[in-house]
Parts: C-alpha cells; structure tokens; sequence
C-alpha cells in the first residue's frame, strides 16, 4: 500500500462517516469493532499503516542509497546549481556556494539567497 492509496482510503472513509453521521475518528480505535491495525474488513475502511512505513515505500528503503550512488553527499554540492562542488564561502554569514554561483549571486543579487545577508567579500575555499 503506498500513500497515495492510503489518502485516498482515508478520504472514502470520511465520506462514508460524513453521510452515515457517524463521528468516530479515524485515528483513535473504537472498543466494539476489531482491531483496527488490522481493519479493512467493512468496505471503505482502510489498513491502517504508520506513516513512516509509507514514506519508506515510496521513497525506497533509505535515503542513504540515493546519497552512495551519487557518490558525493549534498553537503559538497552547491545547493544553487546542484551541479558544481562548493568552491567559496560568503563572508560575514559563512553560507557556501559553487564559485561561479557565489560571483552571480554577489553581482546580481547582492545578499545571500539562504539567510538574506548582505555579501561582503567572497572567500575561495579549496
């Protein structure tokens, strides 16, 4: 089951509340029906599944496998292009961009686009 089956579950459930006028919530379990981590029996009702399990479903096992095929984590790739390793810093606020963002941002926009600061000087970082 992945999320958007769940949302979609979730939604015909609070329809059928809705037109039944039936209140219950849909997170806490009732004491006259079964258990709901394994509901779904009434038509309608959906599985009920933490929401961390989905998230692992659609997003593969780990995040972690994404960062090792790359080979480079994201905290050495500009977060501006997502193309060139960082390569200067911005000084006063420290933020660090890929030399050739770093220059466009300072001529163009004058203040770093994470924290809004003014760019004093551009620091080369090896």
């Amino acid at each position: 089951m992945n999320l958007a089956t769940a949302l979609a579950a979730e939604r015909q459930l609070r329809e059928a509340q809705d037109s039944n006028g039936v209140g219950v919530s849909p997170v806490r379990p009732t004491d006259n029906g079964p258990n709901n981590a394994t509901a779904g029996t009434e038509p309608g009702t959906p599985f009920r599944v933490s929401l961390m399990r989905l998230l692992e479903e659609s997003a593969g096992v780990d995040g972690e496998t994404e960062k090792e095929e790359r080979g480079v984590g994201c905290d050495s790739m500009c977060c501006v292009c997502m193309g060139r390793k960082k390569g200067a810093a911005f000084i006063p606020c420290g933020h660090t961009f890929c030399r050739v963002c770093s220059r466009e941002l300072r001529l163009n926009r004058g203040s770093c686009p994470l924290c809004n600061r003014s760019i004093l000087e551009i620091l080369d970082i090896f």
